[in-house]
């Protein structure tokens, strides 16, 4: 039992047949005792700060006392002031009798962080009416105040949450931004004010006109505030940087014009539409033309509006948008539009240019590599272009002389003023007379030779020689002695004119010749001896060989050291191989003497007498 007061408490035992029962009973007396903190279990403070802590104690009178001693204005009052640095529990112990109470109270020491200032980023004296600011503090760690809190205000302009350590805003109004910042116990507010600039009103003067084009507009900036660096921007302004520029604009319809300014540090604004009232369109075509040639006036007719087209000669008085004109001279001609009380006036003059003046050749078929000039008029006053096809022909001359070598068209284009004309004239050429003699000219007698190998159809070949002639193109005759044959070709142009080619081919014969060799002699064993061989005639191109045991040699004359008994072979050979002839000799030596005193012996040993 856990009496609160003091109780009897009464036992009654009852046996288990329940014949018998017997009763006993103890006083418990309960000594009055109790110890109660008033603020709880617990209390905040912030740090450097004090709180009192109060305590009931039963019985009155009874002792009782605070611990720790740290910190505390006393430990036997029951009201006591506390300012501990660290969360610290405190104890209130009650003894009466032989009982002890106590109760406890925790007090939790709260803290912020140490630099909570705020400034403006950017940071400036005065800020523009609708200006993004960023209002700031230094960080912290979190984790170091886990309770923290943040209320702003106002919240005017705010972009971010009001509960955030910063807050970015924008300036609407000279306001003071408070932050309250809150850790439990702890507590602290925080301010800056922010200086806003109002934003300035600027209007432009006409706000809106409209003009027709080419007419200028005086512009004129205003403002009840002083308002310094006007800039404006727009088509064609007399000045940018004053209060009052004229502008011309030249684009038809609605032509935008801004001006802006400052005015206490912050930009100001305006705007006006100056609308472009646009005749109906005049395009002048090019005012050169050629005589006989008709000319539209007006590339760019417009289908509303108005024209109204007149002549320096008289002789154009029309409202069509696009009057087709062909005057024979000089001539100019006016142009009235209108459109929505706008006019406009304009004029052009036509010049007219006599066409150029040429006479092409009437030369239509030559023979090959003929000249022929190809025009045969000059106009001093033009300018000429020639070129061909196929190409390979181009001049700037007036009358050009050109030799044709194959079927070619000649074209010109001759350029007087605004005139130009173009002609052409196509010169046939047959084909070239075909001839081509392939070789050799120089042959053995009885020789086939082709005298040509090139044939040009329908052409008419003949051949005439000593004695003969043919009109084979390919003619191949058999040649005997040194012979001319003269070739004759002929050819018709597309116009009748004969084509004609003469050339002549030689083929010559190769002369005959004869060959003398020398007699058989004796000589000398070791005399040097020359041998010629003889040659009719003498002149003849032959090649001579002499062979012999030590040789061979080449030459008419050879000169040959005899040792002993030599046989020798003579050849002579004409240029082509066309005759070859032969002779033989043989030179025999003396026998060798041999002298010994007084008696004088042949080479075998016999006494010569």
């Amino acid at each position: 039992a856990t009496p609160e007061t003091t109780t009897t408490y009464t036992l009654t035992a009852t046996s288990a047949s329940g014949l018998c029962q017997q009763t006993g009973s103890v006083t418990i007396t309960v000594l009055p005792a109790d110890a109660e903190i008033v603020q709880g279990d617990s209390a905040f403070l912030c740090v450097g700060d004090s709180i009192f802590l109060d305590v009931v104690v039963e019985p009155s009178g009874a002792d009782f006392a605070w611990s720790p001693d740290l910190f505390i204005s006393s430990t036997t009052e029951t009201s006591v002031q506390v300012w501990p640095p660290e969360t610290t529990t405190y104890f209130v112990t009650v003894n009466t009798g032989s009982c002890q109470v106590t109760d406890s109270i925790v007090v939790v020491v709260d803290s912020l962080p140490y630099d909570l200032s705020i400034t403006a980023d950017p940071e400036k004296e005065s800020y523009c009416e609708g200006e993004q600011i960023l209002l700031t503090s230094p960080t912290y760690e979190p984790a170091n105040f886990p309770g923290i809190e943040h209320l702003w205000d106002p919240t005017d302009g705010a972009l971010t949450p009001d509960t955030f350590l910063n807050m970015v805003i924008i300036a609407t109004e000279t306001l003071t931004y408070v932050r309250t910042t809150t850790n439990r116990a702890c507590s602290t507010m925080d301010s800056i004010e922010i200086v806003v600039t109002p934003v300035a009103s600027m209007q432009v003067i006409p706000p809106d006109t409209v003009v027709c084009l080419g007419e200028s507009v005086q512009l004129l900036a205003t403002s009840d505030d002083p308002i310094e660096g006007y800039m404006w921007e727009g088509e064609i302004l007399s000045c940018t940087d004053c209060p009052n520029p004229i502008a011309t604009p030249t684009q038809p319809g609605p032509n935008e014009y801004n001006v802006t300014g400052e005015f206490g540090g912050c930009p100001v604004g305006a705007s006006t539409t100056i609308q472009v009232i646009a005749p109906p369109a005049v395009t002048f075509p090019d005012s050169n033309i050629c005589l006989g040639d008709d000319l539209v006036l007006n590339l760019t007719p417009s289908n509303f509006g108005t024209y109204q087209w007149t002549a320096s000669d008289g002789s154009l008085d029309s409202n069509d948008p696009a009057p087709v004109v062909a005057p024979t001279q000089a001539t100019t001609y006016f142009v009235t539009t209108s459109f929505q009380n706008c006019t406009f006036s304009d004029q052009i003059t036509v010049e007219v240019s006599e066409p150029p003046v040429f006479d092409l050749t009437d030369v239509t078929s030559v023979c090959p590599f003929e000249r022929v000039q190809l025009n045969l008029v000059e106009d001093p006053d033009a300018d000429y272009f020639w070129s061909s096809d196929p190409e390979g022909f181009s001049s700037n001359e007036a009358m050009p002389v050109v030799t044709v070598t194959e079927t070619t068209t000649y074209t010109l284009t001759i350029r007087k003023g605004a005139c130009i004309e173009q002609a052409s004239v196509t010169i046939e050429v047959p084909a070239p007379l075909a001839f081509n003699f392939p070789g050799p000219s120089l042959v053995c007698p009885g020789d086939a030779v082709q005298l040509n190998t090139a044939v040009t159809p329908d052409a008419t070949y003949s051949w005439t020689f000593p004695g003969g002639s043919s009109s084979d193109p390919l003619f191949t005759p058999t040649v005997n002695e040194t012979t001319t044959f003269f070739l004759n070709v002929t050819n018709t142009t597309p116009g009748g004119e004969i084509c004609e080619l003469d050339t002549a081919v030689t083929i010559e014969v190769v002369p005959a010749f004869a060959l003398g060799v020398p007699s058989d002699m004796t000589v000398c064993p070791g005399t040097p001896v020359t041998f010629t061989a003889t040659l009719e005639p003498p002149d003849a191109n032959v090649e001579v060989e002499w062979i012999y045991a030590g040789g061979p040699q080449t030459g008419t004359s050879v000169n040959v050291t005899v040792v002993d008994t030599l046989d020798v072979l003579v050849t002579a050979t004409d240029e082509l191989g066309c005759d070859q002839q032969s002779g033989t000799f043989t030179v025999f030596t003396f026998n060798t003497i041999f002298v010994d005193s007084l008696n004088v012996f042949d080479e075998s040993g016999g006494l010569i007498t």
